[in-house]
C-alpha cells in the first residue's frame, strides 16, 4: 500500500481506529492523574498539613478544616474530565466524517449518505485525583507547613507540565491510519493531526505553573502566610513588656 498511486480507503479499518483512539484516551487520563499524585499529592502530603490543605486539595476533613468546595484542588482536576472527552470524542468523530466522505464518494450513488461508516462511542472517564494522604496534622498532632517541602513541589510545577505532555504525546504511537486512508498523504495528516490533538490537550494544565491564579502561586502564598503568622507572633512577644498595673496583674502589651 505504499504506492503514491493509491488513493482510497479500508471501511472496516477506519471503524477500527475507534479502538486505539479510545485506548488512548484512557492512557491519557490515567496518566495525567498518576503524575499530579505523584509529583504534588504524594510530596505535598508529607509537607503541609492543615484543615486548609485539606481543603484546598479536597481530601476528606473530619478534623476541622470543613467541606472542601468546588475550587478545591481535586474538583479542579475533575473540571477538565468533560473538555478531555470532548477533544478525543471529536477527533473519533472526525475520523468518521472522513470515512463518511469516501463512502459518499465510491458508493456510485451520487447522492451523500450519513450512517454509513461508524466508530463506536466511549465513554467519557472523570479524572478522579486521589487527594487522600492530604491530612489536617501530622503524626504528632502538628499544623504545619515545611517551607522546603512545599518550595520544592512549587518549583517543580512547570516540569509537571512538561510530564504531562510526555505521556501524552506518547500515545500518538497507538493511531496508525496507514491502512485506513490509503494515499495522498491521509495517514500522515490524521496522525501529524492526533498529536497535534495530544499536545493541546496537555496546555490545559498550564494553570500549574503560568498565572497569578496558578497553583505555584498558590503554595508560594501559603509559604508567606504561614512565615508572616510566625513572624507577627514571635514579633508580639518579643515587643511584650509586663508592667504592674493597678490590680497587681502584668500584661503584655
Amino acid at each position: 500500500m505504499a504506492d503514491d498511486g493509491l488513493h482510497g480507503y479500508n471501511p472496516q479499518n477506519v471503524a477500527d481506529l475507534s479502538t486505539p483512539i479510545s485506548e488512548a484516551y484512557e492512557n491519557c487520563v490515567d496518566g495525567i492523574v498518576e503524575t499530579l499524585k505523584e509529583e504534588i499529592v504524594t510530596p505535598i502530603s508529607t509537607a503541609w498539613y492543615a484543615p486548609e490543605a485539606c481543603k484546598f486539595f479536597g481530601s476528606d476533613t473530619k478534623e476541622g478544616g470543613g467541606d472542601a468546595d468546588g475550587n478545591s484542588l481535586k474538583e479542579v482536576v475533575k473540571s477538565t474530565s468533560e473538555t478531555i472527552f470532548n477533544c478525543f470524542d471529536g477527533f473519533r468523530k472526525d475520523i468518521e466524517s472522513a470515512g463518511q466522505t469516501w463512502f459518499n464518494n465510491t458508493s456510485g450513488t451520487g447522492t451523500e449518505s450519513t450512517g454509513d461508516i461508524t466508530l463506536p462511542e466511549f465513554k467519557q472517564i472523570d479524572l478522579d485525583l486521589d487527594v487522600s494522604a492530604i491530612e489536617a496534622q501530622d503524626g504528632s498532632g502538628n499544623v504545619v507547613l515545611d517551607d522546603a517541602g512545599v518550595k520544592a513541589v512549587s518549583d517543580n510545577l512547570s516540569q509537571v507540565q512538561e510530564d504531562i505532555k510526555a505521556k501524552m504525546t506518547a500515545e500518538k504511537d497507538k493511531l496508525d491510519a496507514a491502512t485506513s486512508f490509503i494515499g495522498g498523504g491521509q495517514a500522515d495528516a490524521i496522525e501529524g493531526c492526533f498529536e497535534r490533538l495530544l499536545e493541546a490537550i496537555s496546555t490545559i494544565f498550564k494553570w500549574l505553573s503560568q498565572g497569578e491564579d496558578s497553583l505555584q502561586s498558590a503554595f508560594n502564598a501559603a509559604m508567606a502566610k504561614y512565615g508572616e503568622v510566625a513572624s507577627n507572633i514571635a514579633l508580639a512577644y518579643n515587643n511584650a513588656t509586663f508592667e504592674e498595673s493597678g490590680d497587681g496583674s502584668g500584661g503584655a502589651a
